[in-house]
């Protein structure tokens, strides 16, 4: 059997997959440059966030500190776990959306300004795949927060789970996480493959969206 490649008839006739962009990112963006649907792969997504946040809320209510402030608010004990389960997972789901929305924009902006040749459906597409990302950091913190019984309450998978610091210095190391630096990685080469931008401009506008993501992740744990 002939493997497809990109560009061969096969491999168009596919659509992008949810988990493509972890094993075969540049089909991935080929694919999508074609057909840049996202339905399925943003309801999967969210629905995996949604749960991934849910863990995450469950497993932070071990944690002592939070404990103690919850039962000062009133709320009984066998409440917290569920709460704490819905409101987070609410959260993600949200923030998920939003993500994908955002992030959608304002590289659409960058591309025009830049003299690429992406659509918006395609750069939505594009950010949507990438949201598989997210969800795996989430998912690893999930992760992190079980296996320390509530203790460890940063994702593992940032340097701000090992460096003990405050204020807007963890919000800069929370960025520095191996899922968000892969993100800019498979971004960059991303915006070259479907918008048919040059290295320099493609590395641009994933640096700028990425120094974005400092800024924001800096001043809201000032």
């Amino acid at each position: 059997m002939r493997v497809p490649t990109v560009g061969s008839v096969e491999y168009i006739q596919n659509e992008p997959s949810v988990w493509g962009v972890l094993w075969a990112p540049d089909q991935q963006w080929e694919r999508i440059r074609v057909k840049p649907v996202f339905g399925g792969a943003l309801a999967i997504l969210a629905l995996a966030e949604t749960l991934s946040g849910a863990l995450t809320g469950s497993f932070l209510s071990h944690n002592p500190a939070v404990a103690a402030s919850l039962l000062q608010a009133g709320f009984p004990k066998a409440w917290m776990s569920p709460f704490l389960a819905l409101l987070i997972g609410l959260f993600s789901l949200i923030g998920l959306l939003m993500n994908a929305l955002v992030t959608s924009v304002l590289t659409w902006l960058m591309m025009k300004g830049l003299g690429g040749q992406g659509t918006f459906r395609q750069l939505f597409s594009l950010q949507t795949h990438l949201l598989v990302l997210m969800v795996l950091q989430t998912a690893v913190g999930a992760i992190g927060l079980l296996v320390t019984d509530g203790w460890l309450t940063k994702p593992p998978s940032c340097l701000a789970a090992y460096i003990p610091v405050e204020g807007g210095w963890s919000g800069l190391l929370m960025t520095l996480d191996l899922f968000m630096i892969w993100r800019l990685l498979l971004m960059a080469r991303g915006m070259r493959m479907i918008c048919r931008l040059s290295v320099t401009r493609s590395w641009m506008v994933a640096c700028l969206l990425f120094l974005l993501d400092i800024i924001v992740n800096t001043l809201s744990a000032s």
